[in-house]
């Protein structure tokens, strides 16, 4: 699980510490729950045409399984709020 909590310090440098723990918080509980052999963590906004393409690109690049879902998140500081597309990939 250490590649989560380095994979949410850029969110948090962009949207805030917040919004980068409630996603790596969705991120740990889905995997505990349910899932083995779990890789490919990937967020992006859906606003973000760059990061939606790095996104379907780590999406093909992981294991047969994948799990992607929408996730809404507001930003009380900015008053903003962010639509993410967040996933991963399981199994072999």
């Amino acid at each position: 699980m250490e590649y989560v909590l380095i994979f949410t310090e850029p969110l948090a440098l962009k949207y805030g510490d917040r919004i980068a723990k409630q996603i790596e918080s969705y991120f740990l509980k889905e995997i505990d729950s349910k899932y083995d052999c779990v890789d490919n963590y990937r967020v992006a906004e859906l606003s973000d045409a760059e990061g939606m393409l790095d996104f379907q690109n780590k999406l093909l690049s992981g294991c047969c399984g994948e799990h992607n879902i929408v996730r809404r998140y507001h930003n009380p500081i900015t008053d903003t709020e962010h639509v993410f597309l967040i996933g991963f990939n399981y199994g072999h």
